[in-house]
């Protein structure tokens, strides 16, 4: 008895993980939301006429910077809405089990194992939802590698027309890389988990890192400014500031290069962003692999649990295994289908496109704003 209890423990702490996988998931996929939305905003570089040689270096970079916004296009309208359902399976899976578990003990035996068998067929097909999920983020990574190896390029070759110090743009590079990094791994490094943030709302502001002059014009760069806020969560104003310094910090590497051509700074700044871009999307792939191992996880337990009543030679026996099954599962299940519910408000969040403005200032701007507001009381729009 004590191993079956032990196990019946195991199924439902194998639950709750799944439920804060697809919440990690869907944060992860909001990340992915924002650089996307901002490679959008990237205005078309001009980089005037009187060098033919960056005039045509313009015109292939423009052809790429196309190539990036198909890309994050097909994203949007193809593989986000289905990354998204995530939630909404397992919400789906929470609230059938809500229905099994207020019956189950008071059932007779042959129907509690088969209510227990559509649990489980329920995992399979979720399993195969999480895998298709993340292999086709898989293939949205690889483009938006490639954008981001292009753009790289490009701002090498720039740099040898006008006899650019490679070693500073390599040391450029490297130290935007590791902000971005930071960006991107912010809210986790702030301690803030996916379910708690489900109790709040969302943001995505689009700004700029600067303005840098190419061909004579002020050109935004814009794909390393879009920026992901969380509020109604302890200490979102603290975490909102440290990111806004973070966004200060890739404007100072930017100013602070000035023997680096604004061409040159422009682009890789933007392939700093595309860079961002394809690691958001690779962890949003690699979370949607873990939803999915989730799932199979819990399905085996059910198995096994559906397995161990089907085999009880003492009906008292097979009656404690039930209610043990009921009570465990009913002591996190409402906080599980709330916390649910709460990242189900992140699916949608508010964007504001200011691509005038800088990042920083944007993130602070609304950081406190957003620490006020309420989810009822929010205007969603895409």
């Amino acid at each position: 008895m004590a191993r079956d209890t032990i196990q019946v423990h195991e199924t439902v702490n194998q639950q709750s993980l799944l439920a804060k996988s697809v919440a990690e998931q869907n944060v992860k996929s909001l990340q992915v939301q924002r650089y996307a939305v901002a490679v959008q905003q990237q205005p078309r570089a001009d980089f005037g006429t009187a060098d033919k040689r960056l005039t045509e270096r313009a015109r292939l970079i423009n052809r790429e910077l196309e190539s990036a916004n198909r890309a994050v296009a097909h994203y949007l309208a193809e593989v986000q809405p289905v990354s998204l359902r995530l939630v909404t399976d397992a919400q789906a899976y929470f609230a059938l089990q809500d229905n099994v578990l207020a019956s189950l003990t008071g059932m007779r035996t042959e129907t509690a194992i088969r209510m227990i068998d559509v649990l489980e067929r329920k995992t399979r097909e979720y399993s195969r939802e999480a895998d298709a999920v993340s292999r086709e983020i898989g293939k949205s990574q690889s483009t938006f590698s490639e954008n981001a190896k292009e753009f790289r390029e490009h701002a090498g070759e720039i740099n040898k027309f006008v006899s650019g110090d490679n070693g500073l743009l390599k040391t450029l590079q490297d130290d935007l890389d590791q902000v971005e990094s930071s960006i991107n791994h912010h809210w986790v490094g702030a301690g803030v988990s996916a379910l708690a943030i489900g109790g709040g709302i969302a943001l995505i502001v689009i700004g700029s890192v600067g303005t840098l002059l190419t061909g004579g014009l002020a050109t935004a760069a814009v794909v390393g400014g879009g920026a992901l806020l969380l509020g109604g969560i302890g200490g979102a104003v603290g975490t909102g500031v440290g990111l806004a310094n973070l966004y200060q910090q890739k404007r100072n590497l930017l100013e602070e290069q000035a023997r680096l051509r604004q061409e040159v700074k422009l682009l890789t700044d933007c392939s700093t962003g595309l860079t961002g871009l394809e690691t958001a999307a690779e962890a949003a792939a690699v979370e949607a692999q873990s939803a999915k191992n989730a799932w199979d996880i819990v399905g085996g337990h059910l198995a096994s649990l559906s397995s161990t009543l089907r085999d009880a030679k003492d009906p008292s026996f097979e009656e404690d295994i039930r209610r043990v099954f009921v009570e465990t599962a009913r002591t996190n299940l409402s906080d599980t289908q709330n916390g649910l519910r709460g990242v189900q408000r992140l699916m949608t969040p508010e964007t504001v496109i200011e691509p005038a403005r800088r990042t920083d200032h944007l993130i602070l701007a609304y950081t406190d704003d957003l620490e006020r507001r309420k989810p009822e009381n929010l205007c969603q729009a895409a």
